[in-house]
């Protein structure tokens, strides 16, 4: 969220010369569409339309995310009620809940989709170390919540907002901890593409680690908390399954990979029932995604279920 920030270039130049040739026929053709004359009317947050040039390359990926963003234009928004002080204005904030195509995954088999997760550094001020979708608060200057998260993820991982196809907006959450008392506005979008995530500029002032984590994955580490108290969920995971799943790891500057086995225990003040996920050592090092981040996972994860 670092003031004066410079928009950063992601390394499409890296991609496979086919994917290359590709994007350019599309940017062709989606120049060509862009100089039809306009229909008219207004652009609103509930229908928005993807950066021309943004290329998928599974048949199979394009059909979900075409309908994916036809759903959302019409998807009743839902706000989450939490017991905070109704007196106490909470401010507005938005991220980005960004897809992407897995690490190494293939194009013709339109496999699932993996999430984008940030590991929070530990010189940010709240939530340090933990487990995050791009985004932040709303700050002046900004015309909207999209233009927040689109902001936030641009400063935070370097991604440009042209490389995302913003498919539209999901629901409303709110933080369960009193110290972060938010209104948080959800977009889904999907990185095109033609952007190599190992090549951003993942800015170390506010994240440790950029992680791309195959939907599968998540599924495989969901768990629901058994008690009303606060407890320290079992992160030890070392199925073979787990290890057959790619999920990568992205460090910013000179921060250690987060695949170094090392775990930090977490209290986690939940209820009875309480999604979260205990991510494998392998990979994250046992880092635990909780509290907003997993139930934003969790219904995203099920929304594309109802879509596919």
């Amino acid at each position: 969220m670092r003031n004066g920030a410079k928009s950063t270039h992601p390394a499409v130049m890296g991609a496979p010369l086919w994917i290359a040739r590709a994007f350019s026929r599309q940017r062709r053709a989606d120049a060509e569409r862009s100089d039809a004359p306009s229909t008219g009317g207004s652009v609103t947050e509930r229908t928005i339309h993807h950066s021309a040039g943004h290329y998928v390359a599974s048949v199979r990926t394009r059909q979900l995310l075409d309908a994916m963003e036809e759903r959302l234009a019409t998807l009743p928004l839902r706000t989450e009620t939490v017991p905070h002080d109704p007196t106490v204005t909470a401010p507005n904030a938005a991220v980005l809940v960004l897809l992407c195509r897995p690490h190494g995954g293939s194009p013709a088999t339109g496999e699932e989709l993996a999430f984008a997760l940030t590991e929070r550094s530990k010189t940010v001020r709240t939530h340090r170390g933990e487990m995050s979708f791009p985004g932040g608060k709303l700050r002046q200057g900004d015309t909207s919540v999209l233009q927040t998260a689109l902001r936030e993820t641009c400063e935070e991982i370097g991604l440009e907002p042209r490389h995302v196809r913003v498919l539209g907006q999901f629901h409303e959450y709110r933080p369960l901890l009193q110290s972060s008392n938010l209104r948080v506005a959800t977009f889904i979008g999907y990185m095109n593409d033609c952007v190599d995530p190992s090549a951003l500029r993942v800015n170390p002032q506010e994240v440790k680690n950029l992680f791309i984590v195959p939907q599968r994955l998540f599924r495989l580490c969901r768990h629901l908390t058994s008690n009303t108290d606060a407890r320290t969920p079992e992160c030890s995971t070392t199925s073979d399954e787990h290890g057959k799943v790619p999920c990568t790891a992205i460090p910013a500057g000179n921060a250690a990979d987060a695949s170094n086995g090392v775990h930090e225990a977490a209290e986690l003040p939940t209820e009875n029932g309480t999604i979260y996920f205990a991510l494998p050592h392998h990979c994250t090092g046992g880092k635990l995604v909780w509290g907003m981040t997993a139930r934003i996972i969790d219904e995203v994860m099920q929304f594309m279920a109802e879509c596919s």
